[in-house]
């Protein structure tokens, strides 16, 4: 018995350092669809649409090799890439494709609150709408799993059912691409062709299959396997171009990434040198904005030029600041944070006392986070800063029916501010952003210059456009 015990025990120790030396083995597909998802719409928060489509491209080679194509999680993946296509790509028809795919699998699909706009919100009924009306094409016959790679023996015709096809998962730019799919005696077609589609495109284009029994060979030319993915389907055909039988199909296409071209098989191509490689953009860290807005402020003290007691029944007054700039030059923390310096720059259009100025300077360290994952819709904001803050005052001498003249009031020198914004993505690089927010100004000195400094609390609202480079 203990003999027994013991190789019990040591088959079980075996299996346990099987399980813990081989962790892929127990990888979930749909864990590494959400995690290439999620690092995807990241990258398209952080203004890089271009490396979120190739994430999400290779989400979605994860989930056609696990047999995943109708299921939520992909159609999800859809989605996004669709968001990428249509408001980072500015490619409209390959949105509108993706939008139909994820309706197609999953009809009450929606768009989540942080990306959802009006013009999307309406391209993904309208998919939906056509969703309704039309049926994903399925292969007949059983599921044949894939090829083994490396050699194998010739298939025997005899028991292939339906279509039989390995996706060809990658293919280098530049040269043909040959794929091979055996069709068995129960698919009645008129021809098998090769459906394909570059990047962008909308359509498919057919490439007829050679047959040589139950094989059937085809070729993509070589010019067209370009950009970064090729979407491709097997078909039977009737005479009529009716699908009958499908390995893929034009609603879940095989997916095809384009690499690298092979050293030598372009004759353009010298073959001491490598081909020119593609250059990815630099991810999108800085940038400028421009705001322009309105405010006004709670404050106390005197005016700077009249001298004149601010009073009222509170113990703090109401004064109006009519026009303020800020330029801000700002650092991605992360996609949800970032960092940056603004120039708020106060103009008191409406002063008339003679000698008023004209500005008011200050300058401010900003920190803004998002509450949502993709660094848009609300958000806070926590400023520092120092300067001055100048809002106009109504001279009125005792006599409230009686307007003298507008004076500023100065605000500062030392700042500090909290507030709320709100981020919309406007395409890549683009977005809106309001801010609303409320700063103290306090005066640690007495003046500043030619400035009598006074307490009070800013409210300023500004809208602008912020650009990433």
């Amino acid at each position: 018995m203990s003999r027994f015990l013991a190789a019990a025990c040591a088959v079980l120790a075996f299996a346990a350092a099987l399980v813990v030396r081989s962790p892929q083995a127990w990888a979930d597909p749909k864990q590494d669809i959400a995690a290439k998802s999620k690092e995807a719409m990241s990258n398209y928060d952080n203004f890089e649409a271009d490396t979120a489509r190739k994430l999400l491209n290779e989400a979605l080679t994860i989930a056609k090799k696990n047999k995943l194509d109708n299921d939520p999680a992909v159609a999800k993946v859809h989605l996004y890439l669709g968001i990428v296509y249509f408001a980072g790509l500015n490619q409209t028809d390959s949105a509108k494709l993706e939008f139909l795919t994820a309706a197609q699998i999953d009809p009450k699909i929606q768009i989540e609150p942080a990306y959802r706009r009006p013009d999307l919100a309406k391209l993904l009924d309208d998919a939906r709408t056509e969703a309704a009306s039309t049926v994903p094409v399925k292969p007949d016959g059983p599921v044949i799993p894939d090829k083994p790679e490396g050699n194998e023996p010739a298939v025997d015709c005899a028991t292939v059912m339906g279509i039989k096809h390995t996706a060809v998962e990658t293919a280098p730019a530049g040269a043909a691409a040959t794929l091979v799919a055996y069709i068995g005696e129960d698919v009645v077609a008129a021809r098998v062709s090769i459906m394909y589609r570059v990047e962008g495109a909308t359509d498919f284009t057919e490439a007829p299959m050679a047959k040589n029994g139950c094989t059937y060979t085809g070729t993509i030319p070589k010019e067209m396997v370009k950009g970064k993915m090729l979407h491709y389907y097997v078909a039977a055909l009737t005479s009529a171009g009716k699908v009958v039988s499908s390995s893929g199909s034009s609603q879940v296409p095989n997916l095809m990434e384009i690499t690298a071209a092979v050293v030598g098989t372009d004759p353009e191509v010298p073959n001491d040198k490598p081909p020119a490689q593609p250059v990815t953009p630099g991810k999108k860290s800085v940038f400028v904005m421009i705001a322009v807005g309105t405010g006004g402020g709670m404050v106390q003290g005197s005016t700077e030029i009249l001298n004149s007691e601010i009073k009222c029944a509170l113990p703090l007054c109401a004064a109006f600041g009519p026009l303020t700039l800020a330029p801000e030059l700002g650092f991605m923390l992360s996609p949800r944070s970032s960092l940056s310096l603004v120039a708020r720059i106060g103009v008191p259009l409406l002063a008339d006392v003679d000698g008023a100025a004209t500005l008011g300077p200050a300058a401010l360290l900003r920190f803004r986070h998002s509450f949502g994952a993709s660094g848009t819709g609300l958000g806070y904001s926590l400023s520092l800063g120092g300067g001055i803050i100048r809002d106009l005052g109504d001279i009125t001498e005792g006599n409230p029916a009686k307007h003298i003249n507008w004076d500023t009031i100065a605000i500062g020198p030392l700042l500090i501010g909290a507030g709320l914004s709100y981020t919309a993505p406007l395409g890549n690089t683009l977005r809106f952003v309001f801010d609303g927010a409320a700063t103290a100004g306090i005066p640690v000195v007495k003046e500043l210059g030619a400035a009598r400094l006074n307490f009070g609390i800013q409210l300023d609202l500004t809208a602008g456009l912020a650009v990433a480079f």
